[in-house]
């Protein structure tokens, strides 16, 4: 994996020659961003930030300055605003009567957890449109 540009000062060589130092820590500006009112949506870049939506949401939090306010408002970027994006928002997004019925249950708090532990998080089990697709086979 490449630097994960997600986080300041995680950057490999050639981000580094194309942007240069001062613009590095801004060149993704999801607080400004975000500041605007702007509809935003976080994802997996593979192979330049790690697949888990976890890490991307803990490194959503670890940004220093370009920092999204709270671990509410990452968890909406993955899940009900990236809905709205594919206005997909009256079918998914969030759990709710009459949407599909897509979920996952996880294995710690992470509305509670400290931020530098959301990374950690696994899931245990994921439901798909009703039906269980994984299930973790470790004792919970």
């Amino acid at each position: 994996m490449a630097g994960d540009w997600t986080l300041p000062g995680k950057h490999d060589s050639l981000e580094l020659a194309l942007l240069g130092a001062a613009r590095l820590t801004d060149h993704v500006p999801v607080k400004d961003i975000y500041n605007t009112g702007a509809n935003v949506t976080l994802s997996s870049d593979w192979d330049v930030s790690s697949l888990s939506p976890f890490v991307g949401m803990m490194h959503s939090l670890q940004r220093d300055h370009q920092s999204l306010p709270n671990i509410k408002t990452a968890i909406a970027s993955y899940t009900i605003n990236a809905a709205f994006s594919m206005n997909q928002e009256n079918k998914l997004g969030s759990i709710e009567v009459g949407k599909l019925a897509d979920f996952a249950i996880v294995n710690q708090k992470i509305l509670t957890v400290a931020t530098n532990k959301i990374g950690n998080t696994k899931v245990l089990l994921t439901v798909l449109d009703g039906e269980v697709i994984y299930k973790n086979n470790a004792k919970w």
